[in-house]
């Protein structure tokens, strides 16, 4: 009987330590569900905040006045593409007894653009392209003086030191100081336009007054940009530009003289 009851209690006993080692080595049932969550692809949240707060919502761009001193509204209807006001002094806001507005935009490519000028009342075309003239018969039949100065697209060439770029500004002022309204482009209006734009906005912004070269520089990025300058075929061209902004005091002779 008593061995009987041994061999019961070390039965027992061993069935304990079976049990108690299984329960050792299982995880809880805890560790099992976050080992489960683990398994599972994380929850994201897709209200992202933005940066300075709200939802992650691209906002729509609200359009900047590039050229703050536009005082003459752009015509509309443009046969010329990239066409834009470069500076303007209405018949409100005259300094010098005179009207004058510089245009920019693209080539002349058909009579229309010709008779587009004429209507809005521009007398003076100045063509910066190096190989293509202007058609001289239709800009006699609409009463355009049309003027070329031959600039190559090729941003080696400074255009600070250019001969044809300095005598394309001077000539521009002098058409403009005897208040006619003058039209300069292209082929695309882009970047030798842009250049000569982004040079007569620079002086009539830094050379009557003090001025924020921040600021300046952002007005003259902005005008780039919303031209369609080609930065990426003219890197040196671009440098330059923001260059007469930015070393104004080594480019104020050119910039400034009367």
């Amino acid at each position: 009987m008593n061995r009987k009851v041994g061999l019961g209690i070390i039965l027992i006993a061993t069935v304990g330590v079976l049990v108690l080692t299984r329960a050792k080595n299982a995880p809880p049932s805890d560790l099992r569900d976050a080992v489960g969550e683990e398994s599972q692809a994380p929850e994201i949240n897709t209200n992202i905040p933005a940066v300075g707060g709200g939802n992650a919502e691209l906002p729509v761009p609200t359009p900047v006045a590039v050229e703050e001193k536009q005082e003459a509204p752009v015509p509309a209807n443009s046969p010329m593409g990239n066409f834009g006001v470069v500076s303007a002094q209405d018949s409100d806001n005259r300094k010098n007894g005179r009207e004058w507005v510089v245009y920019r935009g693209s080539s002349l490519d058909n009579e229309a653009a010709y008779a587009f000028l004429r209507d809005i009342g521009v007398s003076v075309s100045v063509n910066l392209q190096s190989s293509h003239p202007s058609d001289l018969e239709l800009c006699a039949k609409y009463g355009l003086t049309c003027r070329k100065f031959g600039i190559y697209p090729f941003d080696r060439v400074s255009l600070t030191r250019s001969s044809e770029f300095q005598a394309a500004f001077r000539f521009v002022l002098e058409e403009r100081k005897a208040g006619h309204k003058v039209y300069i482009h292209c082929m695309k209006g882009k970047d030798r336009t842009g250049a000569l734009a982004a040079a007569l906005m620079i002086r009539e912004r830094a050379c009557v007054a003090d001025f924020n070269k921040a600021k300046l520089r952002d007005v003259i990025e902005k005008s780039l940009d919303a031209h369609n300058f080609w930065r990426r075929n003219y890197p040196k061209w671009h440098a330059e530009i923001i260059g007469w902004v930015d070393n104004f005091e080594d480019n104020k002779n050119w910039l400034c003289k009367q």
